[in-house]
């Protein structure tokens, strides 16, 4: 495993904060060279590279990433179990997989172990790039091709007794705005112990580790509405478990 040391600062977008990256793939040329392009990005810093599931899972543990991006196909722990295992143990953690494989088969079992997108290797590095901005921002990034397909066997494994209500719906449509408990409480006029108790039956019926995961859980089965908003991510500090 290698771990960058001074990053290039070359800006490719205008977003301030720093956003720290893993980049795991058994080639080399593939690793090295996304690597490369995305380091040359001011708001990416590419903490480390990994060359296979398990490198990667020593690496989340170690460095705490924003982001890892993980191929599916390596020697060893595959990029399915190395996602479940750092989404399971670091859920502040998102995964973005880069794969060469867009069927159903090879993605939806990334997708169910916690990954937040799917991109393929052909992405440009300006997608790669927006696609890193959009799972931290808990919206779903999927291959076009597959879209529909995927959204629909994702709407199919949602047990029926887990449906959000209206209101809960409400709740994280606000948190997809990178509203606070404060701020949703002033918007639906309701008390912050209230949307305390909305966040935590969104957690318990969607099966998410932070307000991350609630929102993807959402706008991967189109309860964010037809043009969600695209503002704030969801607050980092607020990820937990409500207590």
């Amino acid at each position: 495993m290698a771990t960058a040391a001074d990053p290039p600062a070359t800006p490719l977008s205008g977003s301030a904060a720093v956003i720290r990256v893993v980049v795991v793939d058994d080639q080399t040329l593939v690793r090295e060279g996304f690597a490369l392009l995305l380091s040359r990005c001011a708001d990416i810093e590419i903490v480390a590279t990994a060359t296979d599931g398990l490198d990667a899972i020593q690496a989340a543990a170690r460095l705490r990433p924003d982001v890892v991006l993980m191929d599916l196909r390596m020697p060893g722990i595959d990029g399915v179990e190395a996602t479940r295992r750092i989404r399971t143990r670091h859920p502040e953690t998102a995964v973005l997989i880069l794969t060469t494989y867009l069927d159903d088969g090879t993605v939806l079992p990334a997708l169910r172990a916690g990954a937040a997108g799917v991109l393929g290797k052909d992405a440009s590095p300006q997608q790669v790039h927006d696609g890193i901005i959009d799972v931290l921002a808990g919206r779903p990034v999927l291959p076009a091709a597959t879209q529909a397909a995927l959204l629909a066997h994702l709407h199919a494994d949602r047990p029926a007794e887990s449906a959000l209500s209206p209101r809960e719906i409400e709740v994280v449509r606000l948190l997809a705005e990178g509203l606070r408990n404060d701020a949703i409480a002033l918007r639906l006029r309701i008390s912050p112990v209230t949307v305390k108790t909305h966040i935590n039956n969104l957690f318990a019926k969607t099966g998410a580790r932070s307000r991350r995961d609630a929102v993807a859980y959402a706008a991967a089965r189109g309860l964010l509405g037809p043009d969600p908003c695209h503002q704030d991510s969801p607050t980092s500090d607020d990820d937990d478990h409500e207590t």
